[in-house]
């Protein structure tokens, strides 16, 4: 990062690869998963990058830390959709276009609402820090030090 930048983290932020009720990772077949049935395996990183995947626009954070986490494995991305919406993707997803990977924040209410299913995938972490970001020539105004005061507090 630049000198002339000062930095500190505040958290962190975890992405969420999330589909359909009928997406196959969660054991949908062209419906929603029957009970009955055990939950199918969970995917693994090869396989993730393998399927075409809803994702933020290039040069984006999200985007980034999913591209990082699978050269790790030696895998790339394959792009189903990029779009610079966090709303056009989850929209996206809902229609059944395809697994999205957004941050859980971005994900919660259809999380919670069951519209769309969280896929844990197990070798495949997808954390990222929050770092606040500042001039350091130009000195933080008293609010904005508190918040990030009070921000790394919470991690």
């Amino acid at each position: 990062m630049r000198r002339s930048l000062g930095r500190r983290r505040v958290g962190w932020d975890v992405l969420t690869i999330a589909c359909h009720p009928a997406h196959p990772w969660v054991g949908g077949a062209g419906g929603p998963r029957d009970r009955s049935q055990p939950p199918p395996p969970p995917p693994t990183a090869a396989e993730v990058a393998a399927t075409p995947l809803l994702v933020r626009e290039e040069g984006s954070g999200t985007r980034d830390t999913l591209e990082r986490a699978l050269r790790r494995h030696g895998l790339g991305l394959t792009l189903g959709m990029a779009m610079a919406s966090n709303t056009a993707l989850k929209s996206a997803a809902l229609a059944g276009m395809g697994p999205v990977v957004l941050s859980e924040v971005a994900l919660a209410g259809e999380l919670a609402a069951g519209t769309l299913v969280r896929v844990e995938v197990p070798d495949l972490p997808l954390r990222r820090p929050l770092t606040a970001v500042w001039r350091r020539d130009e000195p933080l105004s008293p609010g904005a030090a508190a918040l990030v005061a009070v921000a790394a507090s919470l991690r």
